[in-house]
């Protein structure tokens, strides 16, 4: 393969063909089967599956909780954010840019009872919208809450200022939804502020509904996680859900005379009714068929009539509607619909809704919507309203619908292309998009010549850009579209990608001529399921050269016309491409298991750097330096590690830059074009920005909603120095924000900013920015009072320091240069807990998953790879990958053991990690992986934890009735004898290790079906294997640790711990030895007990085993370890028990720490929060 150097020289010999020459049709809206690998699902299907697994890898599913999580930290930055180092002299503001005129996908529908032409929809990715003048114009009212994608609203119509909003998009067929919802929220002033009122455990939400005879019972049907049916009955403070009910509620029906009475869809089931408001269930499907999706609506004026529309023959099937006149006691049908009324996707289109006062008019949406003004009396009686197919004006893709309570011949219909209304129960339509921007944008590219110049490609809305004019955008290419080039030398010709023939292909088009091209010669035909939206980009020094990523990576030096293989189809598929603007022949690649190849010479040799430092997670951005061609950032998605890494030799080695950013996913960044330490980045809770290259972030710029930023870029000219940044978002169209020039760059610390709760015995990265080195570095440990020094002269910008094993509050570094003393600047305030029972003591991310850990008696660790046949070699004391080696076998390797004596190394390998029952082997070998011996693991189910205990080998199997604990003879396998293990839950038994002497300790999982619920350390005795001993909860802050391997330190007695997010964890383990001086730190027999908590103006503490102690002090610390306040209490001699009634009116909402205190002695601390 030659260089792209060498190439040039063929230009003037290439024949580029005209683009009239291979012109094909716009893309059909009926292609919607789409090829992955051997399946052949829905293109919505594709979508929502890249969409998580992009997310979640190496897991399988991911919640809204990390989401969530990722907020609160976010919003910490802003209190607790040291803005004079790091942010700017004044927050700018985000501007919406458009489209305007587009709209996106609308999942629900609520029209206010008693004025006329106010309307609120729920987007699915875009918060709540309303409108006051029936849709000509609309504002959103949900932009800043956290969830932004929406199942259902309603009103209640006793009291219309009062709305319910149940987040989560009800779609069956993927988890997607439930990652964008928050739960249920309620307003009560017509939308102008919300607050959350629970379900936050649901995954999403089909219908909600407030029943119009009592306002105090509201009902909501749940999909996906926790689904089932919810009733209250006081206005949502409170919720039940139905036992024994646990399924899937794709659609709920209140009959509106009677409050107990109401109808369900179930996935996969048919139709149920209850009586008692859910306190039970009948199945009511006589007469109908089996089906996936079901909507079910009775008739408002007539309650025994009921119509549903099937998803009839399962998932992928036909879209039937069914008629009962008897309140579901049977069925009739009243319509087949062909092909073409799902078209494979029922599970996703599907809803049915009855006429308020006419129970013959029904409109049923699937691929389009149809109506009936007879009853449905038989299928001809059902016409095509919409014809969305076959060249109507109205979007396909229906989700929901509504009459208009005040004048019923008037509907608002909701699909994947906005909003529309018909005057005439829908015989004719009107698009009501307008200021309605809530288009899911993949990507954008800018024309940097032209200031308002934008392109980009979106979910079921085409290909769009603003190519004639700023405000009005216009389609480029119809159909889904995907990521967006556009060529910098010939600004009228843009690529892009479009599905066509059951994959995702590059096309060109000119959008002065209207030429356009698909672009698939040279792509192998094998090569036809890359990600949903697969990575395009153009040269930067040559507009002829274009790099496409699926399966395998292609490049093209005639514009797409012809591809040639790159890299060849790989394990993964490609998720990014970055090229050097500096070197021509520098090309990255990157995929979504976090693999990074490098070529230096144009694809000639190529190798994977992603060992050298990053990450097991998708990677979604690559950027490369304008300054120094071997300097470039990646950032990641996924949750549970950094995100955002540098390198300084084009891929040697690579060092987190993430230092303050919130654990989220990340999906693109841009560098500053003149100030390389100005690094912005995208991710699923908005912009973040560092100023001094990643020692710092902070969220960016004012008024943008808490959305999904999917691609980013910088407009400007270096001559005047304004530049403007430039996102796309998935749900809220495209914004852009002035990059002030005004940045403060003083010398300041960066690290700590004042709030953390750092954990004694851990190691803590302390950073300054802007100072003269060297500096000395010094910390105090009570507010200032003595001041110790920790180096006396550093040449660096930061220092890892290890936190002493104290309790303090008011802890402060300082530091000064030594050559300018003037340049000298103190931090906020952090604090320190003791190390307890499970505190992480040291963490660090790798681009492989750990899963079995063992350690060899010496300085390192030894961890397989779940996903190949590797061992690698970690430092037990840094965590640092220091070599590895190939190990007999292709990878699911679950746990090792080694013997430390004979130097061998036992191994447990699955034989299938698709179902249980398939066994697997224990495989030995030296310590350098030359197998000795294999035989078969009497793990018949799922092979898990191993460990060597005295001369016995311990084998353990994770499924199965009774999850046995195998006690064999090494060598063979040989059954001695087995028990059952002590962990119970489901998915529960992974790695186990020994202490040498009397303990075992087992990594262990409770799931909840197939959500991850908790993890825990159990301690296990030797001689009762049966038997928990003990346990520990794991947690990363606010997030449970999904571990999988386990080892035990009996050095300090703590235990390493792997979890299936690439991480290894040291935690405090249960006889943690403290520091000398700090073993009786505390009172271990003083008790508190406070209630309630939270709290909002009062609490109370009771107070036992005080009989020692004469008085009590109490110091209330806020999270910057300030006294925010003070109560004494004395109490009589030998007096046992008592309480402080605590006041707490005059304090702000938020965490605070309750450190008691006696005769100068810290007795305990605990966790106050305030809620107003």
């Amino acid at each position: 393969m030659k260089t792209l150097k060498l190439t040039i020289f063929l230009l003037p010999f290439i024949a580029f063909e005209l683009f009239s020459q291979s012109l094909l049709p716009e893309p059909s809206e009926k292609n919607e089967i789409i090829q992955n690998g051997t399946q052949r699902i829905t293109k919505p299907e594709m979508r929502f599956k890249h969409f998580m697994e992009i997310r979640s890898f190496p897991a399988n599913d991911i919640t809204q909780e990390k989401r969530i999580n990722a907020i609160k930290s976010a919003e910490s930055l802003y209190i607790n954010g040291n803005k004079k180092a790091i942010t700017l002299a004044q927050q700018p503001e985000w501007r919406p840019i458009g489209p305007f005129n587009i709209g996106g996908r609308v999942k629900s529908v609520a029209i206010h009872p008693t004025v006329q032409g106010t309307v609120y929809i729920g987007a699915a990715a875009g918060g709540i919208w309303k409108t006051t003048n029936g849709g000509t114009d609309w504002i959103p009212i949900f932009d800043y809450e956290n969830g932004i994608g929406f199942g259902s609203l309603c009103i209640d119509v006793n009291n219309p200022d009062v709305i319910y909003a149940a987040t989560g998009e009800a779609v069956l067929n993927s988890a997607a939804p439930i990652y964008l919802s928050a739960g249920v929220y309620k307003s009560t002033d017509a939308g102008n502020s919300w607050f959350p009122i629970g379900l936050t455990n649901a995954g999403a939400f089909s219908k909600i509904y407030v029943h119009p005879k009592n306002s105090n019972k509201v009902v909501a049907g749940a999909v996906g996680y926790n689904g089932g049916f919810y009733y209250s009955t006081d206005a949502g403070n409170s919720w039940n859900k139905s036992a024994n009910f646990d399924k899937n509620i794709t659609d709920v029906s209140i009959n509106p005379n009677n409050e107990d009475e109401y109808f369900v869809g179930v996935l996969g089931e048919g139709v149920y009714y209850s009586s008692n408001s859910g306190l039970s269930w009948e199945k009511r499907s006589s007469g109908l068929p089996t089906a996936n999706r079901v909507s079910v609506q009775m008739a408002p004026s007539n309650p025994d009539i009921l119509y549903t529309l099937f998803e009839e023959g399962g998932s992928g099937g036909t879209g039937s509607i069914f008629k009962s006149t008897n309140k579901g006691l049977s069925w009739t049908r009243s319509f087949k619909g062909g092909d073409d009324f799902f078209n494979g996707q029922g599970w996703y289109d599907n809803y049915i809704m009855v006429h308020p006062t006419n129970p013959n008019i029904v409109f049923a949406g699937g691929i389009d919507v149809w109506r009936t003004t007879s009853g449905g009396e038989s299928t001809a009686s059902w016409t095509n309203k919409t014809k969305g197919y076959s060249g109507g004006s109205v979007h396909v893709d229906h989700h929901c619908g509504a009459f208009n309570p005040l004048n019923p011949n008037e509907i608002y219909l909701g699909c994947d292309g906005g909003i529309y209304k018909s005057k005439n129960l829908g015989d004719d339509f009107m698009e009501l998009n307008n200021s309605l921007d809530i288009t899911q944008f993949y990507s954008l590219d800018i024309d940097k010549n032209v200031e308002n110049r934008t392109f980009g490609g979106t979910q079921d809305n085409g290909t769009l850009g603003n190519y004639s004019q700023p405000t009005y955008w216009g389609s480029i290419w119809g159909g889904d579209g995907f990521r967006t080039v556009l060529d910098y030398e010939n600004r009228n010709q843009v690529f892009g990608e479009v599905y066509s023939s059951g994959s995702v292909y590059p096309f060109r088009r000119d959008v002065n001529t209207g030429d356009y091209r698909l672009l698939t010669d040279g792509i192998r035909s094998d090569d036809v399921s890359g990600i949903w939206d697969p990575p395009l980009e153009i040269h930067p020094s040559y507009n002829f050269a274009l790099y496409h990523g699926r399966n395998a990576l292609y490049f093209s030096f005639s514009n797409g016309n012809n591809w040639e293989v790159a890299i060849p189809k790989q394990e993964y598929k490609f998720s990014a491409i970055g090229i050097s603007p500096l070197n021509e022949n520098l090309i990255y690649a990157g995929d979504i298991a976090g693999r990074l190849y490098v070529t230096k010479n144009h694809f000639e040799t190529y190798k994977n750097v992603s060992p050298n430092g990053l990450v097991a997670r998708a990677i979604t951005d690559i950027e490369c330096s304008r300054k120094n061609a071997m300097t470039a950032v990646v950032c990641v998605s996924g949750y549970g590690t950094d995100h955002v890494f540098k390198t300084t030799n084009a891929g040697d080695s690579w060092f987190s830059i993430s230092h303050k950013l919130p654990d989220v996913a990340c999906n693109t960044l841009t560098i500053h074009p003149e100030n390389e330490d100005i690094i912005f980045v995208g991710t699923d809770i908005g912009v973040f920005a560092t100023f001094n290259g990643g020692q710092s972030w902070l969220p960016f710029g004012r008024k943008l909603p808490k959305t999904i930023i999917t691609d980013m870029k910088i407009q400007g000219n270096t001559f005047t120095g304004s530049y403007i940044l430039r996102v796309a978002t998935f749900g809220r169209s495209m914004w852009e924000i002035d990059i002030p020039t005004d940045i403060i760059t003083e010398y300041e610390i960066t690290s700590p900013t004042g709030g953390e709760v750092l954990t004694g015995g851990s190691q803590y990265n302390m950073s300054w920015y802007g100072f003269e080195l060297p500096v000395k570095l010094e910390i105090t440990w009570d507010n200032g009072l003595n001041w110790f020094t920790v180096v006396e002269s550093l040449n660096s910008d930061s220092f890892v320091l290890k936190m002493a094993n104290k309790e303090t509050y008011l802890n402060r570094i300082r530091v000064t240069s030594l050559s300018k003393p003037e340049q000298v600047r103190i931090s906020n305030t952090f604090s320190i807990v003791p190390v307890q029972k499970g505190s992480i003591l040291a963490t660090s991310s790798y681009h492989f998953v750990p899963y079995g850990i063992a350690w060899d008696g010496q300085d390192l660790l030894y961890a397989t790879s779940f996903y190949e046949n590797k061992i690698y070699k970690i430092n037990k004391n840094t965590l640092a990958v220091e070599g590895s080696f190939i190990v007999p076998g292709d990878s699911l390797f679950t746990d090792l053991t080694i013997d430390r004596t004979n130097g061998k190394i036992y191994f447990h390998k699955m034989n299938s990690s698709g179902a249980t029952g398939t066994g697997g082997l224990v495989i030995i070998t030296d310590m350098q992986g030359k197998e000795l011996k294999r035989y078969v693991t009497p793990a018949k189910e799922y092979p898990i934890g191993l460990e060597l205990v005295d001369n016995d080998l311990l084998i353990c199997d994770r499924d199965g009735t009774s999850r046995y604990i195998y006690i064999t003879e090494p060598s063979s396998g040989k059954v001695w004898n087995k028990v059952e293990n002590p962990f119970k839950e489901r998915l529960g038994p992974r790695g186990i290790c020994y202490d040498g002497s009397q303990y075992l300790y087992q990594a262990s999982t409770d799931f909840n079906g197939d959500v991850f619920n908790a993890g825990f350390i159990v301690k296990i005795d030797k001689s009762n294997l049966s038997a928990e001993f003990d346990r520990i909860k794991l947690m990363n802050k606010n997030n449970a640790i999904n571990c999988r391997g386990i080892e035990y330190d009996p050095a300090d007695r703590n235990i390493w711990i792997t979890d299936f997010g690439g991480n290894i964890y040291k935690i405090a383990g249960f006889e943690t030895i403290l520091d000398a001086g700090e073993i009786n730190h505390y009172n271990t027999f003083f008790e508190t007990d406070i209630y309630p908590n939270p709290m909002s103006d009062y609490t109370t503490i009771s107070l036992n085993n005080i009989s020692d102690l004469e008085d009590i002090e109490v110091n209330i610390i806020n999270t910057l370890g300030e006294k925010a306040k003070h109560f004494y209490k004395r109490f009589d001699k030998g007096q046992n028990s008592g309480f402080i009634q605590i006041e707490g009116k005059d304090l702000n909402s938020g965490v605070y720490y309750l450190v008691f205190q006696s005769q100068g002695r810290i007795l305990q601390s605990k966790q106050l929060v305030i809620m107003k």
